[in-house]
C-alpha cells in the first residue's frame, strides 16, 4: 500500500475530525446558530479538499483560495471552537 507523507496525512487527519465535528455539532444542535445548508457545504468543501489530498489531485497552489476561512470568518457566529481548526485545515492544505 503507498503511505501518504506524513504532511498529507496531517491535513488529512484534520479534515477528518473537522468532519466528524461538524456532524458531532449538528447532531446535538450546537451549531444552531448556523443553516444546514452552512454547514452542509462546509463538510463538502472539507470533504472535496480531503479527497484531491488523497488522490494526489491538488489544483496549482495559486488556484488554492481560502473559501473556507473566508466563509468562516464571514457567515458563522464568533465564538465556535470548530472555526479555528477549519482556519488551520486550510492554512494546511494551502501549503502543502
Amino acid at each position: 500500500m503507498n503511505e501518504l507523507p506524513s504532511s498529507s496525512a496531517g491535513v488529512i487527519q484534520l479534515g477528518e475530525a473537522i468532519i466528524r465535528s461538524l456532524d458531532e455539532m449538528a447532531a446535538i444542535g450546537e451549531l444552531a446558530l448556523l443553516s444546514a445548508s452552512q454547514i452542509q457545504r462546509m463538510r463538502s468543501m472539507v470533504q472535496n479538499r480531503i479527497e484531491s489530498v488523497k488522490s494526489g489531485q491538488l489544483p496549482p497552489k495559486s488556484m488554492r483560495h481560502r473559501y473556507l476561512t473566508r466563509e468562516t470568518i464571514d457567515t458563522w457566529p464568533l465564538g465556535i471552537d470548530i472555526a479555528k481548526n477549519i482556519c488551520e485545515f486550510e492554512e494546511r492544505y494551502n501549503n502543502f
